[in-house]
Formats: C-alpha cells, structure tokens, sequence
C-alpha cells in the first residue's frame, strides 16, 4: 500500500460515529436493539499542493520507495463518510428516528476514512481502498457495544452505506464505463442527442451487476467490439455508486450554458473548436460577454481565480440563472430569436436546478420529468444554424439531470440533494488550508507528521459530540435549521414573483 497516508478502519469509524450520534441525543438503548444507521461515502482528489518545507522528508521516502509518483506529494486523495439518519423500530414497527443530519452537505459530520498523498488514478484507488469497498457492499451488519452504569449493552447495527460523494470523473474510475457519457443509462451520444429517444424518455439501466456481467462478456471476447453491448465499460467496476454528482450537475449545466451563450453573441452557431476562424469571435464575445454581465450585474463569470479555480460557482450559477439578472444578461443577443429561445433556456434551468438542488422531498416526479423532457428537446429544436440543422449537443451532466432525476426521486426516500458531494468538495479547501501556509494548523518537520496532524485534526473537528455544538444554519425563510434561503427551492433571488410560483408548482401541495 501508498506510505504517506493516514486513515482509520472503516468498522471502528462507523462505531465511533454511531456512539457519539447516540451521546448526543436523548434515546434510551436497550438491549438487543436494532438500530439503522443511513450514510454516504466519496472520494475525491486536489491538486496543486505545495510541500514547503516537507519537501525532503518525501525525498527520502521516494529513495526509499521508487514505487511512489514523484509528483504524488503534490496531491492528496481523501475518503469521507457522512451519516445522515439513525432510526430504529418500534414495538409496534413504525419507523423512530432518533437522530437526522440537518447539515448533510456541512463539513460537520463528514467525516474522514483515509487521507493519502497520491494521485486520482485507478491503481491508487483500487490499491488503497478496495477493501473499504468490500467492507462497505458486504459488512451491512455490525454488533456494538454501549457504556450504560457500568455495563455493556450489545446492540444490533445495520449499516446502509450508499458510494455517492463524487464526480464524474470518479464515477468512470469506480464503475470502469469511462466511454460511456451517462453513468445511469449508457445511452451513446448520438441516443442522447436523438429527438425520438428524448421524447420516448430514458431510463436508469445500469447497476453495479449489470457493470460487472458486462465486463465479464468483455473479458470472455464475446462483446469486445460491440460498442453499443459494452455502453462504454472499459474496466472492472469497484464498487456500486448511486445519486452521483448531483452538485456537478450545477456546475456543468451553468458552464454548458455559458458556452452557448458565447456562441449566440458570436453569432457563430457551431459548436466544435476546430474552426479556428469561428474561435477568434467566440474568444472576443467571450470577453464582450464578461464585461457586459460585469457592469449589469456586478458579478464576474468564467474567470480564473487566484486559488487556480473559476468564478463559476454553484452561487454564481444561481445568481445568474435567476429571474432578477435575466433580462439584462440576454440583452446582448443581437438575434431576437436567439434572444428569447435562451431567455427560455435559462428559466426551464433554473427551475430544474432549484428543484433537484432544493431541500424539499414532495416533488410532482411527472411534471419533473416532463420539464426534463421540454429543456433536451428545446436544446436540439431551438438553436439551429443557417441550414436548420441544430448544432448545440446535450451536455453529458445535463442530460443526467434532466433524464434521470425524477426517477432518483422516486428511489430516494427524501431529497436527492441529501447525497451531494458538496461536503466531500468542501473538505478540499480545508485540507489546504491546514497543510501549509500562514494559517497553518498542521506541523511542517515532514509529510507523515504533517498529514497526520491533518487527518486527527478533522477527526476530533466531525466527531458527533464537537459538531453538535458548532454553529448551526438556519434559515432566514422558513427558520429551519440544516440550511440557508440559498439552498430553498423557492429562493427569494429576484423579484419576479411568477418565477417562484412556477417553480412550486413543481412540488406536490
């Protein structure tokens, strides 16, 4: 296994974790008693890492290691588990719950499995955390014992652990179907980009079973040249994901719209990069875009920031998606036609965004899945070239959102929301912060000090009984506790009142 690593048996987390849930609140265990525990694990990479002064200790440990990446000192890779309910039955076998996460995208109960210094690349993960990924599709039963007056009472766990805190990219790690861009269906490109099959609807097909029989035909050659048999299955899948990239979809959407949003300005209505010709006016509309969005609104989009990232935030995503900056926003389309068809564009998104990122479970799964249905067949009926032809393909992470999200409604027992990776994204910059620099909270005499210090550090910081009295968010709308007015499905950005009662219609009164 990776050296420079620190980490925690997954079995003596989940223990650890579901004592101090039990410390914190007022139920009395009994002997014997069968309690559930709900979570959600991810992983994911950052890049970028200064060593500093830890640079000579990773020396040695290159020469006495060749078989570390010499550039691995520059990465971590970090696993996180997130409860999200304990509950228990009652003697008359109604459901008790006896804790709930309010805050399942906070920071504050999301809590570390395995820190590594390494690269995001399969052999890593499937090297390092192959047996947390049997542990966790195998051990959905453990027995703990509870401190009660000076004895032990046993109980009995059961664990429902669900792989979702991840990207795309780590989703094609973990299932292996890297050429395939929809991890739910395995649709080609061409199917996704189809009216007939966007109006036909599309379905979750895949599964973890379904993953592994077809790289078993794979390996056996009976399917090694059919593309549409292998639906993009290049490796062996690891584990079982589900509810994957949900933030993502945010991000990827607003970043899809942007594009088109460059080109209608432009006037160049292609959406290849090959045309160098088109590209220098999509460049300069590109900055005509940004100043312009700048001086109306005040925000600045699609610019690199000093940390190496981008302006486009979920915030930013929506802020400018809203009803308040719209109007202005689409004023610099010059064709009036364009104008509206993206006027539209951007409403029917941002009502899908402010559903499937909302924190309300009653959602109307037909009138979402219609609404899927209305933004794909607007985006291959309404943006045509000069020919009539229509030139703008569905985003891979869009497609997943508009396709499949109602019928993650209709598996999840609450909002789909709740599965985010946010927190697992979030962990990212606090990590940074703690490692090195003038804020940080970690020693810097070596790699395996410094990385220990940061992985205790976030340890003691998630540990139920220190995250239960941190802050607490609440809401300036509804005065709940676990969220902010950012997050409602009904926000308040904008003072277009029709827009918010358009977007409540989609949930069931």
């Amino acid at each position: 296994t990776h050296e420079i690593k620190s980490f925690v048996q997954y079995k003596d987390l989940i223990e650890d974790t579901v004592k101090g849930l039990l410390s914190v609140t007022e139920h009395v265990v009994t002997p014997s008693e069968n309690i559930t525990l709900t979570g959600k694990t991810g992983i994911d990479g950052s890049g970028g890492h200064k060593a500093r002064h830890q640079l000579v200790d990773y020396t040695k440990s290159l020469q006495e290691n060749p078989h570390l990446d010499p550039e691995s000192y520059k990465n971590y890779l970090l696993m996180c588990f997130c409860p999200l309910q304990l509950s228990t039955i009652k003697k008359d076998g109604t459901k008790a719950v006896i804790w709930e996460n309010n805050m399942p995208n906070s920071i504050s109960y999301t809590r570390p499995l395995s820190l590594i210094r390494a690269s995001e690349s399969r052999d890593v993960i499937e090297k390092e955390y192959g047996g947390i990924f049997s542990e966790i599709m195998t051990n959905t039963k453990q027995d703990i014992s509870i401190a009660k007056q000076n004895s032990q009472i046993n109980i009995n766990l059961h664990i429902e652990n669900v792989v979702s805190m991840v990207d795309g990219k780590m989703v094609s790690t973990l299932q292996g179907d890297s050429g395939s861009p929809c991890h739910y269906c395995g649709h080609s490109v061409n199917e996704i980009n189809n009216l007939i099959y966007i109006l036909k609807g599309f379905a979750i097909t895949k599964s973890f079973e379904s993953c592994q029989t077809t790289w078993r035909s794979i390996k056996n050659e009976n399917i090694m040249w059919s593309d549409s048999a292998r639906q993009g299955q290049c490796h062996k899948p690891l584990v079982e994901v589900k509810f994957h990239a949900i933030l993502h979809w945010k991000l990827r959407s607003f970043d899809f719209a942007l594009q088109i949003y460059y080109r209608l300005v432009a006037g160049v209505y292609e959406w290849g990069e090959s045309n160098r010709a088109n590209m220098v006016f999509v460049t300069a509309a590109k900055k005509e875009a940004i100043d312009h969005v700048r001086c109306k609104t005040g925000m600045l989009i699609d610019t690199v920031t000093a940390g190496g990232g981008t302006t486009n935030t979920g915030v930013m995503a929506e802020k400018i998606l809203s009803p308040e900056h719209r109007d202005n926003i689409c004023s610099l389309i010059k064709n009036k036609e364009n104008r509206e068809n993206f006027d539209i564009f951007l409403r029917d998104l941002n009502i899908m965004l402010a559903v499937t990122q909302g924190t309300r479970n009653d959602v109307n799964i037909d009138k979402l899945k219609q609404l899927g249905i209305d933004i794909m067949y607007h985006i291959r009926t309404k943006f045509l070239d000069h020919k009539g032809n229509a030139w703008v393909p569905i985003n891979p992470s869009l497609h997943s959102m508009c396709a499949h999200s109602w019928e993650l409604f209709q598996i999840c027992s609450g909002p789909i929301m709740q599965y985010s990776e946010q927190a697992q994204e979030h962990w990212n910059k606090f990590v940074s912060r703690y490692k090195s620099g003038p804020g940080a909270r970690a020693r810097q005499h070596g790699v395996r000090i410094n990385i220990n210090d940061i992985f205790a550090r976030m340890l003691i910081m998630t540990h139920p009984v220190v995250a239960n009295k941190r802050r607490l968010i609440t809401c300036s709308h509804c005065h709940q506790i676990g969220h902010s007015s950012r997050s409602l499905a009904h926000h308040s950005y904008g003072p277009i009142k029709e827009e918010r009662a358009l977007i409540d219609s989609y949930f069931n009164k």
